[in-house]
């Protein structure tokens, strides 16, 4: 059987922003990660987005790596980039989901 590469919810997210960045008023990427097939002019299209970014230092299926890498393509693309790592794994812990709650609630 093949294996299949499901992207996460923040890559769809992402790839729908790069697409379609009308439709998209701001993105919480929760240890998710950016496309890493997106050309610089594609991500460019993320200048100005708001994006709330959790990363788990101890993810053991996004690492964290990856992240930091992601990271600094939203911030060379000028998104308005709100990144915080967390000491967890693949998951959301509870500072982060207070962080985000708060993250939100600052959207206009």
């Amino acid at each position: 059987m093949a294996s299949t590469r499901v992207p996460t919810a923040a890559a769809t997210a992402f790839a729908t922003a790069i697409a379609h960045p009308s439709l998209v008023r701001g993105i919480a990427s929760v240890v998710g990660f950016v496309p890493t097939d997106c050309a610089a002019s594609e991500v460019s299209m993320l200048r100005g987005l708001p994006v709330f970014m959790a990363a788990g230092t101890r993810d053991e299926l996004i690492p964290l790596a990856r992240s930091r890498v992601c990271a600094e393509t939203l911030r060379v693309a000028g998104a308005d980039l709100t990144y915080r790592e967390y000491d967890v794994g693949h998951k959301l812990s509870s500072q982060a989901s207070r962080d985000l709650k708060g993250w939100w609630a600052a959207r206009p």
